[in-house]
């Protein structure tokens, strides 16, 4: 599957021009309005891995592509909102339990407060991988459905959440994104890695969302479909 997926953003032929738009968008991403068909690009790309489309999406239907580009940044807020917002109220809690316990001035009291604090920064680790990982598998599940109401079948989004194949390929596109990310950063020094981290992007998604076909059983297109078709129309 890793495999693939390092060489999914390069085939068909017309790869080249597909890297260089997507390059393009993903450095012109700081002026922001570039970003929302480059998101939606992302949106099609976890359809496509989902589907194991034979090749990747085309840069086309624009319109579309920035639509599922909104939707895709309104997922995520969504899924992260109500989570941020509790783990900002607590860190509040801490933060003042710990001043309060350091302020008696006794050694135990500052013990008491360094030791909240270890614990609270410890089980932040847990809590904000937990959250986001989580928030992967309900945007992946609104994805795949193609439908912001998606984000609330809380269900499917736990069965797709405790599924050791999504949860493979969550991680072997970490992996990916870690590995590929540090050689494009290195060869970006004689500019050729500039061009491999659009590939980047879409080899990790193309993972999440294959490890999502796979966990859901979603069926294969059998290379019926071209890059070109891979629109978000199918409600998985």
């Amino acid at each position: 599957m890793i495999q693939d997926a390092v060489t999914y953003p390069y085939t068909g032929d017309e790869w080249v021009k597909r890297v260089v738009i997507g390059t393009v968008l993903l450095f012109g991403s700081v002026l922001i309005l570039p970003a929302v068909p480059l998101m939606g690009y992302i949106y099609r790309t976890i359809q496509a891995g989902a589907r194991d489309d034979p090749e990747p999406p085309a840069w086309e239907d624009w319109g579309g592509l920035s639509v599922d580009g909104l939707k895709l940044l309104a997922g995520f807020v969504v899924a992260l909102v109500v989570p941020m917002v509790l783990w900002v109220a607590m860190s509040f809690v801490v933060f003042g339990g710990t001043m309060l316990a350091a302020s008696t001035g006794s050694s135990a009291g500052i013990v008491a407060g360094a030791g909240l604090a270890l614990l609270f920064v410890f089980g932040s680790f847990g809590f904000l991988l937990a959250v986001f990982y989580v928030a992967l598998a309900a945007v992946t599940n609104m994805v795949l459905r193609d439908s912001l109401g998606a984000l609330f079948e809380f269900g499917r989004i736990g069965s797709l959440a405790l599924s050791g194949d999504f949860f493979v390929g969550v991680l072997a596109s970490m992996a990916v994104s870690f590995v590929l990310g540090l050689v494009a950063g290195l060869l970006s020094l004689v500019l050729v890695g500039l061009l491999l981290l659009f590939g980047v992007q879409v080899s990790q998604y193309y993972l999440i969302g294959r490890g999502a076909g796979k966990a859901l059983d979603i069926p294969d297109s059998g290379g019926s479909e071209s890059a070109g078709s891979a629109t978000a129309s199918d409600p998985y």
